[in-house]
């Protein structure tokens, strides 16, 4: 089945044909271009097409994250690199969570005293 679709460099046509009786069928494609403006215009087209975005990928953090990488990054005398870890600009709120590491910390003191490895703790 063939499929004609009108593209921004003209009508193109694709698919299989019906009425081919082996492989090695051929299929000539004839193409008319009027002048040397159309073929300038057909080019711009495809570079346009082809272009790769210059846009950046990364989110607001990710740049924000990346300037701060910049601005700490320094090299010490004996040849190792320290950064400043990075942070975010406004956090969410932690919540109520005092309650839960409360009962966590319980819980695992409990299990340390099952296992008998509390005592190793305390000393």
């Amino acid at each position: 089945m063939l499929t004609v679709i009108d593209t921004c460099f003209g009508w193109s046509v694709s698919g299989w044909s019906e009425d081919s009786s082996s492989e090695n069928d051929t299929v000539t494609l004839n193409s008319e271009i009027k002048n040397d403006q159309d073929i300038d215009d057909m080019f711009h087209k495809l570079y346009e097409l082809e272009k790769v975005p210059e846009a950046s990928l990364l989110t607001e953090d990710e740049k924000y994250a990346v300037k701060q990488f910049e601005d700490s990054i320094k090299q010490h005398p004996d040849g190792r690199y320290s950064c400043a870890l990075p942070r975010v600009k406004s956090p969410p709120p932690i919540g109520e969570s005092k309650q839960m590491a409360i009962s966590r910390f319980f819980q695992n003191e409990k299990k340390m005293k099952k296992a008998g490895v509390l005592d190793l703790f305390n000393d």
